[in-house]
């Protein structure tokens, strides 16, 4: 007599399921991705970004203040400002090189992605400068406003994106606040724009180094 092949539900769904090896690799895998992005967000890290990027926004303030009409930022404070950017990320590259040894698979894959996409938001922002110089805007819009803000504004809206997706709260909040920084000081002008975005920015650091602290005291 004819019989139904029985499908075994509970055999197939224990095929779907994680062996107490591999559940026990998943465990330690998330749980050292958690700690390097822990590690990663030092507070004292961010109050050292908060100090750089106060530095560099106020030398080119300091440089294009009194201007009439505005030129741009001056030689010697291009030559301190690049100087100290190369220094920044030459010291970031060994901290997170050091930091994340040893980590391979997505999680890198996931960094190289983000890091692609940040790079390229970054370098369209300057190539776009170029092309408003180009087309005769006038140097207060393009060596001021938009060199002070288009690029953050730029940037800040790819990293934003970034941690809506990867729901990073804390990076989201931090993201959102510097594009409203960098929208409100382009009202400043050629010349207040450097001002207004060196202190916002740096007070938006101390922001988010003290909620830093905060999750590390928890």
């Amino acid at each position: 007599m004819y019989e139904p092949h029985q499908t075994d539900d509970t055999a197939a769904d224990d095929e779907g399921e994680l062996g107490p090896e591999q559940a026990a690799a998943l465990i330690k895998q998330t749980t050292r991705q958690a700690k390097l992005q822990f590690e990663l967000r030092s507070p004292w890290l961010t109050v050292m970004q908060a100090a750089a990027w106060l530095t560099i926004y106020g030398t080119i303030w300091l440089s294009v203040r009194g201007q009439h009409p505005y030129k741009g930022p001056t030689g010697w404070a291009l030559l301190v400002v690049f100087g100290l950017i190369i220094i920044i990320v030459i010291a970031a590259s060994v901290f997170i090189r050091r930091r994340t040894a040893g980590v391979s698979g997505r999680s890198r894959r996931q960094g190289a992605y983000v890091g692609a996409a940040m790079v390229t938001a970054y370098v369209a922002a300057y190539v776009f400068m170029g092309a408003l110089r180009y087309l005769g805007v006038s140097y207060a819009i393009v060596y001021g406003v938009y060199a002070a803000t288009g690029w953050l504004i730029v940037v800040g809206a790819a990293g934003v994106a970034v941690a809506a997706m990867r729901e990073d709260l804390q990076y989201l909040c931090f993201g959102i606040v510097l594009i409203a920084v960098a929208a409100g000081s382009s009202f400043a002008g050629p010349v207040g724009v450097w001002l207004f975005m060196g202190g916002g920015g740096f007070l938006a650091l101390l922001a988010l180094a003290a909620d830093q602290v905060r999750l590390r005291r928890q």
